[in-house]
């Protein structure tokens, strides 16, 4: 249980040299209110080699400006597990499969039957996960195509959006979708952060004739130039009814699909996970992590037995207790969040990756299968 006064933590844990150095920065550090994208500080994951060096560098943004990013310096470093987080088995297992994370290694996919299901609350709360178990960058991306997108209210405020991250991509080469990958300045001076060390790229709130939501194709475009600077990459995308999400849902490394915990929402996703095999996509339906988001503080028995019913046929199924924290519009802090909701998402984070190809060819065969079987648009549902 977390003592109800925190102690003062470091704004980032330096690599450990000697046990005296250690010491004296831990000591300097003590005291020093935490800043928005520093890591929590705590123990060191078991399963972890213990010669690799022990920090997190995810550094802040202010004002939303672009900042130099030592890429290098951060491939080479270890994160420590928060010692909020406490020990056991599946943080050693989640710590060791993170520091593992090549960059541009795992895009995750984040989808749904319905919309309202919490999928932006958790893309957020997992993006916070990884984000202090690797020690690489760790990006969130609103790919909804919408202007009022939730995971805007999920981390600090800043006035860039996904839309000038399209933009500055597509004038870095002054081509529409230029090849090339972007340089870390450019990504980063369009992120806003969480106070995890996530960084995100929201939703743009305009529709002007300067200013609008980019569409699907071109939010992935740009993705697939900027995964390189990433450990690991979330998408939140639209309801999973309509084809481009079907289609990229296919092609990501990690499916992920949310239901809120209610019996019409696990019944729909077991609708779409029956339409993903009868149109020949087994292998995505087999390897899907599907989370249940309770937004109640007592779920109904039902909802429980469906989830039992629906774990035997995908990847892997974790429950998400309520919690008042990821109730409210506010940036996710992990360290707020109740110990059970804590646990949860460790779970998931740990399952995800466990779940993560280890081909990179995969990913495109089954999207390739995807474009081949997307139910046409007499079968889909209305967005």
């Amino acid at each position: 249980m977390l003592p109800n006064k925190e102690k003062p933590v470091p704004d980032v844990v330096a690599p450990r040299a000697t046990a005296r150095t250690a010491a004296a920065r831990s000591s300097s550090g003590a005291g020093r209110p935490r800043q928005p994208g520093a890591v929590l500080a705590g123990r060191r994951a078991t399963a972890v080699p213990p010669a690799a060096a022990p920090v997190h560098a995810n550094p802040s943004i202010a004002d939303a400006r672009p900042v130099a990013l030592p890429i290098a310096a951060v491939a080479a470093a270890q994160p420590m597990v928060p010692r909020e987080f406490g020990g056991g088995p599946t943080i050693d297992r989640l710590w060791q499969a993170a520091a593992q994370l090549p960059p541009g290694g795992t895009l995750l996919g984040v989808s749904s039957a319905d919309g309202g299901v919490g999928r932006s609350t958790l893309v957020a709360a997992l993006g916070g996960v990884l984000a202090s178990a690797t020690a690489g960058l760790v990006l969130a991306v609103d790919a909804t195509c919408r202007s009022w997108g939730g995971l805007t209210e999920r981390v600090h405020d800043g006035d860039r959006t996904v839309w000038d991250a399209v933009v500055a991509l597509a004038a870095a080469n002054g081509q529409p979708h230029p090849a090339s990958h972007a340089d870390a300045d450019t990504v980063l001076g369009c992120t806003r952060s969480s106070p995890t060390g996530l960084r995100a790229l929201v939703a743009e709130p305009s529709r002007t004739a300067a200013r609008r939501p980019p569409v699907l194709r071109e939010t992935t475009t740009a993705v697939e130039r900027l995964r390189p600077l990433f450990a690991a990459t979330l998408l939140d995308l639209p309801v999973a009814d309509v084809r481009p999400a079907w289609e990229y849902l296919a092609g990501v490394n990690v499916p992920i699909l949310v239901a809120r915990a209610g019996v019409d929402s696990i019944r729909h996703t077991q609708h779409l996970l029956t339409q993903l095999r009868a149109a020949g996509l087994d292998r995505i339906a087999d390897r899907t992590v599907v989370a249940v988001v309770a937004t109640a503080p007592s779920p109904p028995s039902d909802a429980r037995a469906l989830c039992r019913q629906t774990a035997g046929r995908v990847g892997a199924l974790v429950q998400v207790p309520y919690d008042p924290h990821l109730a409210r519009a506010e940036p996710i802090d992990l360290r707020r969040t109740r110990r059970a909701t804590r646990r949860a998402l460790l779970e998931l984070a740990a399952a995800c990756l466990a779940r993560r190809p280890t081909t990179t060819g995969a990913a495109m065969e089954a999207a390739t299968t995807a474009n081949q079987a997307a139910p046409p648009e007499s079968q889909r549902r209305p967005s």
